[in-house]
């Protein structure tokens, strides 16, 4: 019987043929070969997509071991879940389905895996598009690379979910992805991988962060709006209070008459943090910020972002009140 390889690459897909095609390409493209690695692809759509499986067979990747798997359950937890599932590696590679890797990504990653000392393991990525992005877009806005430093990192600087290497043994004790978070058909709510390294942390799995693990990473021309910032930006807020406060429990009722009226005051401070944002737009440094989408994307947004962790926070804090 065929041992399995060090890594087995997991490609969650949902009715994005074409991107999935360029994803495919670039391992194809993976030098040297013999091919060190296995590909799953789990099609996530309610039926099994015909395309995705036509995409999978195609002659030209025969050299490679590409796996189709069909996860009808809506959601990218789900379907990053069953990958792991479906295969015996110890190593399992995350990548999205719209994401381009360099030539050299499986060699990098399979020294990445001997020589870190890490349970998970996560890199850079940078933004390709389809078609060009407004004048107003800078670079950064689609890219990640944590400072560009090595080393150790804690959970408050999550990994990339999109180019990201686990253990499986370990992926597997925790549970893998919490279903309740992640993409879920066109809704999209925040927070599955860095909920996942979070759970990790707390039993002590080591997260390592190596730069050189780069890849590319599809940025949408839909998401090339102020609207798309500030309603990502509140989203992430909101995700942070399930993912950190979630599950904490208070069992006395005067303590959590205390956090409702604290995250009342903290709600309408960072209320008042985004009108105060807002008004400074005319007034903006036209050398820093040359277009407004600039100062509202770094300066609005984030304010914003608080926002949605306040409200969420109160909520929590609220349906917790009668339990108490």
């Amino acid at each position: 019987m065929k041992s399995s390889p060090t890594l087995t690459i997991v490609i969650p897909t949902y009715r994005r043929t074409k991107l999935l095609a360029l994803s495919l390409d670039s391992l194809f493209a993976q030098t040297p070969r013999p091919y060190l690695h296995a590909t799953i692809v789990v099609d996530n759509s309610k039926v099994p997509d015909p395309q995705v499986m036509l995409i999978c067979s195609r002659p030209k990747y025969s050299p490679m071991t590409i796996q189709y798997v069909h996860q009808p359950d809506p959601g990218v937890s789900n379907a990053r879940n069953l990958g792991a599932s479906s295969t015996d590696s110890p190593w399992i590679g995350f990548i999205d389905d719209d994401t381009i890797l360099p030539s050299n990504w499986v060699n990098v990653a399979l020294a990445c895996i001997e020589q870190s000392g890490a349970d998970i393991i996560g890199g850079s990525y940078k933004p390709f598009y389809l078609s060009s992005p407004p004048a107003w877009f800078r670079e950064q806005y689609g890219s990640d690379s944590l400072e560009a430093q090595a080393g150790f990192h804690i959970e408050e600087k999550p990994i990339f979910g999109g180019n990201m290497l686990w253990k499986r043994e370990l992926f597997l004790k925790l549970g893998g992805f919490s279903p309740r978070l992640g993409y879920i058909g066109n809704n999209e709510i925040y927070g599955e991988e860095t909920e996942l390294q979070h759970r990790a942390v707390k039993i002590g799995a080591r997260i390592r962060y190596m730069p050189e693990l780069a890849v590319q990473h599809c940025f949408h021309r839909e998401r090339m709006r102020v609207g798309w910032f500030f309603s990502s930006g509140f989203r992430h807020g909101q995700a942070k209070a399930l993912i950190y406060f979630g599950d904490w429990r208070i069992q006395d009722k005067r303590l959590v008459t205390r956090q409702i009226l604290s995250q009342y005051w903290s709600l309408i401070a960072n209320l008042f943090q985004v009108i105060e944002s807002m008004f400074g737009l005319p007034f903006r440094s036209r050398e820093k910020y040359p277009y407004w989408q600039n100062y509202a994307i770094e300066c609005i947004r984030p304010r914003i972002g608080g926002l949605g962790l306040s409200m969420k926070m109160l909520q929590l804090f609220l349906s917790r009140q009668g339990n108490v």
